[in-house]
């Protein structure tokens, strides 16, 4: 009975450390990094046509009224992204861009898009 509980015991405590592990860099037990943007994590979508046509795209963010500015710089990430996972590029011809006025791009449902279109190598 004592050596079950001890089993037990050692168990409870490895299982515990797992969370510490990630942070020493053990292969498998990373989490994946949300990038933050002005302090703020936003939900950013990348829509494009279809699977043929992945040049053109729209990125999409929400949640805009807590930093317009980091909302702005997370969509602009997202399609650099997308670019770059389906083009090799992170060359974007802005259709409209970041560099635009905050206020022009918001839509009025605390939400912003950016449009563009990914660039051949």
């Amino acid at each position: 009975m004592m050596m079950r509980l001890v089993l037990v015991s050692a168990l409870v405590l490895t299982t515990a450390g797992c969370s510490s592990l990630s942070n020493l860099g053990v292969p498998g037990l990373q989490r994946r990094a949300i990038p933050t943007f002005d302090g703020h994590r936003f939900n950013v979508g990348v829509k494009t046509e279809g699977r043929k046509n992945q040049q053109a795209f729209v990125a999409s963010v929400r949640g805009i009224s807590r930093s317009p500015e980091g909302a702005i710089q997370a969509a602009a990430y997202h399609a650099t992204r997308h670019c770059l996972k389906f083009y090799g590029t992170s060359d974007i011809d802005w259709t409209v861009g970041p560099d635009q006025d905050p206020a022009t791009l918001a839509q009025g449902t605390d939400s912003l898009s950016l449009s563009g279109r990914c660039r051949d190598l």
